[in-house]
C-alpha cells in the first residue's frame, strides 16, 4: 500500500489496529503533492470596478467539480479536456480576488 504522507500511514495503522503487525513503509518522494483544483466556468481578467483601480480577479459562474490532483500542469489540463470543462482554478495558487457571479450565488444559495 502506498501512502501520500507518514500521517496517512499512521492513521491507517490506527484505524485498523495494526500496531503489532510488522509494517514496511516506503515513500515515493518523487510524487508531486496533491492540490485542490476547481473545474467549471470561470472568467479571468483585469476588471475596473466603479471609478476605482483595475483589479485582477476571477469571476466564478459555475463550479462543476472540485478534485485533488498532483500539481502537474499536464495532468490538470488533461483532466479538464477529458471532462469537457471550460476552465480551471487552483485556489491555493491564485493570489488575487475571487468573486462569485450573481447567478452562482442564486443557484447555490442555502
Amino acid at each position: 500500500m502506498i501512502f501520500d504522507t507518514a500521517r496517512d500511514a499512521k492513521d491507517y495503522i490506527a484505524e485498523n489496529n495494526l500496531w503489532d503487525v510488522p509494517v514496511s513503509l516506503e515513500f515515493d518522494f518523487h510524487r508531486k503533492p496533491k492540490i485542490e483544483v476547481w473545474y467549471g466556468n470561470f472568467a479571468f481578467g483585469t476588471f475596473r470596478i466603479a471609478n476605482d483601480d483595475n483589479y485582477d480577479l476571477v469571476i466564478i459562474h459555475d463550479i462543476s467539480e472540485k478534485v485533488l490532483l498532483e500539481n502537474d500542469d499536464d495532468e490538470i489540463e488533461d483532466y479538464m479536456t477529458s471532462n469537457a470543462y471550460m476552465s480551471y482554478l487552483i485556489p491555493s495558487e491564485w493570489k488575487h480576488e475571487i468573486v462569485y457571479s450573481a447567478q452562482y450565488v442564486r443557484d447555490n444559495a442555502l
